[in-house]
């Protein structure tokens, strides 16, 4: 390596490792958090259970032709199940739009209103009943929750929101303290600082890019100061002078 190209990466890696070293710093961050973290707690597993209440027995429910027939767009899928112990028939058109059936007479059955929500929440709950704050609509997604809209966002005392469909009445999402903290650095991680969701960003490609250089400049530096370099330019001239 000349020393022209030994000062030219010296530069280099040193305004490289000014401009791109503070978000190195945080990926080592949000990455150990993310790695400390069970995925299993930021999800809230051990506080809500968020698996459908499962019927024992299909004897006595309307059978599928006689399900569904007001709905537009042909039934892509058909799902017996429970609700608040009542059985029910999920019906999927092919526009993505769900139903729900009462599975004993068949009769079209009415959205989620707030206060099944409330008892759904209360109902999945792992230990215990939660002392529910609040029971709010919502009608547009966000950082927070991207499923089916509109939905019931369930709100506890202890900051916990669980987001239920009004058109399923199943448990979507359940967000608490840990999943925020761990949204919002997964958010830093990935470079989306708006909606946490994009991992391709341009900018998450630029930095990327950055802290490779950075290395790549940094091991020229290293082979063109190794030890043993300067060692061996010493003994020779310790050599030649002698």
């Amino acid at each position: 390596m000349t020393q022209k190209t030994h000062i030219r990466a010296s530069k280099i890696h040193k305004w490289l490792a000014l401009f791109i070293g503070a978000q190195l710093l945080l990926w080592f961050a949000s990455g150990v958090i993310m790695s400390v973290v069970p995925i299993e707690t930021v999800r809230s597993e051990h506080l809500v259970a968020r698996e459908p209440e499962q019927l024992n027995s299909l004897v006595g429910l309307v059978t599928p032709e006689n399900l569904g027939r007001e709905i537009s767009g042909n039934v892509v899928s058909l799902r017996y199940r429970s609700v608040l112990g009542r059985p029910v028939a999920e019906l999927e058109n092919g526009r993505g739009e769900t139903f729900l059936y009462d599975a004993k007479t068949g009769i079209k059955r009415s959205q989620i209103t707030s206060k099944e929500a409330g008892l759904i929440t209360s109902r999945a709950w792992i230990t215990g009943r939660p002392n529910i704050a609040a029971v709010e609509k919502v009608v547009t997604g966000s950082t927070e929750y991207r499923g089916a809209l509109p939905a019931w966002r369930v709100d506890t005392e202890d900051d916990v929101s669980v987001y239920i469909p009004l058109s399923t009445g199943e448990i979507a999402a359940v967000r608490s303290t840990t999943w925020r903290v761990y949204d919002f650095f997964w958010g830093l991680h990935i470079m989306d600082w708006k909606n946490h969701e994009n991992f391709n960003s341009w900018w998450l490609v630029i930095f990327a890019l950055g802290g490779l250089t950075m290395a790549l400049s940094g091991l020229l530096l290293i082979i063109k100061r190794w030890p043993f370099r300067r060692s061996r330019k010493g003994r020779n001239l310790h050599t030649t002078h002698a």
